[in-house]
């Protein structure tokens, strides 16, 4: 008894110090890792924001730089001298040269609208060049780097175009001049920015040589002398590169050789669509939190470790009292009602415990002696005893049960007494009875099974009228689309018929005009007669042309008159076609009217002979649960008829018992 109390005394207090133990653990642990995602979250924005600025940064830099040396460009071009073809080459050069001494440029130069430059030995045909087109259109312009044709070095080209607009003024700056722009701005210990062009090739790029070579991030990963390494981390930047040009800003993490970057990305404003990105290696930026998740990890395990010394001392101190009142709640729902809970009690809880327990024992221990006690005399038969001692509390309702079951059992033995010889003669009725619903039963199954024939013969009939309508339905939809059709083509044709009528009518205007005409011209002509005339014999070739020209405004004065008859026929004509078109144009409405009614009613009757076919369906469900219903009636009818007949057997048999028992008077 010893050792399996001790057991359990131990498994509880082990479940003590696992649940105090576990809720330190859980309070810990969610507050920690709150803290962290918390932290982390702050993290990556601070990195996100970090850099993002120092995008902004490189690309106000450089859009300020660029800025500059258009401006730079543009004043030099405002110096008429540079422009003067009077002046020698040898003296516009000098003048350019004077220029680039106190500026950021390497070279100026100016060339015509043609493209051919004129003011260094030599000429040279630029009108191929991208930033000549540009600065033609009047957009100052930055090439992207090029291969200078005098030299072959690579370098950048600033254009503007003159203010006459008879030319460019361009100038040459060096191939690193945008990589000291953007190798001013620091990112982290590693990090860098970077600058592309509209089509992916490199401005600028801590390794100076990849500029000078011209080349993209696709062409150094496969450039010889070119580690795997390398290879590999140009081609991350190769595969993003696309998003770095597309003109918007925005982020994303790229991996290469087994480290994850960060990479945040910015357009250039200006017409040469650069673009610029700054990159760093993720666990730059999230270094401050791998030291804050350091800190977070040592206080979690020394809360942890106070939380176990916390939860152990207190499973030994609530530990022995709950085994012991566990053990003895055990034994009393064992039967056991004479044991006491002894246990020395470290709190007023734990007395208050215990002597609970002791009341608890006695009071049971008493009200199962007394039940007992009428239970056992109930069983012999006795129902005239009574309860020994009093019931109180909620145990109250067991005295008042024990009493109205002495009570209600005495009655039902009373009242079965009585009934007995009622139950022996109804059960013969009922017998006779079942007898009577089995004949009906089965009459009335009979019955539903004709009933049932005669609605699977509706419902096939139902059926096919649903599928002739729904045929029915669809040529009605035919029919109205054929109608909408004609009376569409009915209002072209009378549309082409008014066109038609507004053609004659600007014919008949032509017409009315050609006889004014005429009818001048024979006027003309009986002027230019009565001048032959006075004119004697100088003038009779001239008679002869009037007599012509009036002979010819007759025949087309009679030309109109015969036009106009014909037209004024072809007006009628057109009044009659477009009658008969309006006539058909209504009769076609009348029809599309009609078949949109006849759909109408074919749609509603094809609904309600779906209704109806659904309706006999669930009719025909019913009168197979009816016919179900009737054959468990005939069923139990026949067992009716069985089971009165033993009834009337139980009947006598129960009289006999009841006679044994004794009943209060």
């Amino acid at each position: 008894m010893n050792s399996t109390v001790e057991k359990r005394k131990i498994r509880l207090s082990t479940l003590v110090f696992i649940c105090a133990v576990a809720l330190v653990v859980f309070t810990v642990v969610i507050s920690s890792v709150t803290s962290v995602f918390v932290t982390y979250r702050s993290s990556v924005s601070s990195a996100n924001a970090t850099l993002d600025y120092k995008v902004d940064v490189a690309v106000e830099n450089i859009t300020r730089r660029t800025t500059a040396l258009k401006n730079e460009l543009m004043i030099e071009g405002t110096n008429d001298a540079v422009r003067d073809e009077s002046l020698s080459v040898a003296e516009r050069s000098a003048i350019l040269d004077r220029a680039v001494d106190h500026s950021d440029y390497l070279e100026f130069t100016v060339a015509r609208a043609d493209g051919v430059t004129y003011n260094s030995e030599g000429t040279i045909d630029i009108s191929d060049r991208e930033y000549f087109r540009k600065a033609m259109e009047g957009t100052p312009y930055i090439s992207s780097p090029l291969i200078q044709r005098l030299d072959n070095t690579i370098v950048f080209m600033v254009a503007a175009r003159l203010d006459d607009g008879a030319g460019v003024m361009f100038g040459v700056i060096p191939h690193d001049m945008y990589h000291k722009v953007a190798n001013s701005i620091k990112i982290g210990d590693t990090g860098y920015v970077f600058m592309l062009d509209k089509n992916g090739t490199v401005i600028s790029y801590p390794d100076v040589d990849a500029i000078g070579a011209m080349a993209n991030f696709e062409g150094l990963s496969e450039a010889e002398g070119v580690t795997s390494g390398d290879a590999e981390y140009y081609k991350a930047l190769w595969a993003v590169t696309p998003q770095i040009i597309s003109g918007e800003a925005g982020s994303v993490e790229v991996s290469a050789n087994g480290v994850r970057y960060m990479l945040a990305y910015a357009p250039v404003d200006g017409p040469e669509e650069w673009s610029v990105a700054g990159i760093v290696p993720k666990s730059e930026m999230f270094a401050s939190f791998r030291t804050q998740l350091k800190m977070m990890i040592i206080t979690l395990v020394i809360m942890i470790a106070v939380g176990l010394v916390l939860a152990l001392r207190l499973s030994r101190m609530f530990g022995r009292p709950i085994t012991i009142v566990s053990e003895r709640m055990r034994k009393l729902a064992d039967g056991d009602l004479h044991t006491q809970a002894e246990f020395e009690a470290i709190t007023a809880e734990f007395s208050e415990l215990r002597d609970s327990m002791r009341h608890t024992t006695d009071y049971l221990n008493n009200y199962v002696g007394d039940i007992d006690h009428v239970l056992g005399a109930i069983a012999e038969g006795d129902l005239d005893v009574s309860n020994s001692i009093t019931y109180v509390g909620d145990f109250a309702g067991i005295e008042e049960s024990l009493k109205r079951i002495l009570e209600k059992l005495g009655g039902v033995l009373r009242t079965i007494s009585d009934s007995t010889d009622t139950v022996s003669v109804r059960s013969e009725h009922i017998s006779r009875s079942a007898q009577d619903l089995s004949d009906g039963s089965v009459s009335t199954a009979t019955s539903i099974e004709h009933l049932s024939e005669t609605i699977a013969e509706i419902t096939g009939s139902i059926e096919g009228t649903v599928t002739e309508t729904t045929e029915a339905s669809k040529l009605s939809a035919l029919a109205r689309k054929t109608a909408e059709d004609g009376s569409v083509k009915m209002r072209a044709l009378m549309n082409s018929m008014q066109d038609i009528n507004k053609a004659a009518e600007s014919i008949e205007k032509i017409n009315r005009t050609i006889d004014d005409i005429s009818f001048q011209t024979n006027i003309l002509s009986l002027n230019a007669a009565v001048e032959a005339a006075r004119a004697g014999a100088a003038g009779k070739g001239f008679s002869v042309v009037a007599d012509e020209v009036r002979n010819l405004a007759a025949r087309s004065s009679q030309a109109a008159a015969d036009t106009s008859n014909l037209i004024k026929e072809v007006l009628t004509a057109i009044g009659v076609g477009t009658k008969s078109a309006n006539e058909a144009s209504e009769t076609f409405s009348d029809i599309l009217k009609h078949a949109n009614s006849v759909n109408d009613i074919m749609s509603d009757i094809s609904e309600v002979s779906a209704a109806q076919a659904q309706r006999i369906m669930e009719m025909s469900a019913d009168v197979a649960r009816i016919s179900a219903v009737a054959e468990n009636a005939s069923s139990a009818s026949v067992e009716l008829v069985e089971q009165g007949r033993a009834f009337e057997t139980h009947a006598g048999a129960l009289a006999r018992i009841v006679a044994t028992f004794r009943l209060k008077r």
